[in-house]
């Protein structure tokens, strides 16, 4: 799955949109957006409901994209937390080691 694709899921999480909403907010051609939706790694997490013009097509996430959009959130959050409290620990002994030198 591309990044255009994953930020078209977390911005379809919660709320349908029309394909010209997403056009808009991601500032797409029809092309390219016909391109992104059309992949077939694409295609089992959304599901449409067909209008009179492409613009108007409604999409909704379904229940694979949801469950993927969470597994990007609980991913990224494993990821971060281990980082942010290593950085943490390093600044808070090399500032304890340099108020020690400075008591001395």
């Amino acid at each position: 799955m591309t990044k255009d694709q994953r930020k078209i899921l977390k911005f379809l999480y919660g709320n349908p949109r029309t394909m010209l909403e997403v056009k808009n907010h991601f500032h797409f051609s029809d092309d390219q957006v016909r391109n992104i939706f059309n992949d077939n790694a694409f295609y089992g997490f959304y599901e449409f409901q067909h209008a009179s013009d492409f613009d108007s097509t409604v999409l909704h996430i379904n229940n694979s994209g949801i469950s993927y959009v969470d597994d990007i959130k609980t991913d990224n959050f494993r990821f971060w937390i281990p980082i942010v409290l290593d950085s943490v620990l390093s600044v808070a002994a090399i500032v304890i080691s340099i108020i020690s030198l400075l008591l001395r």
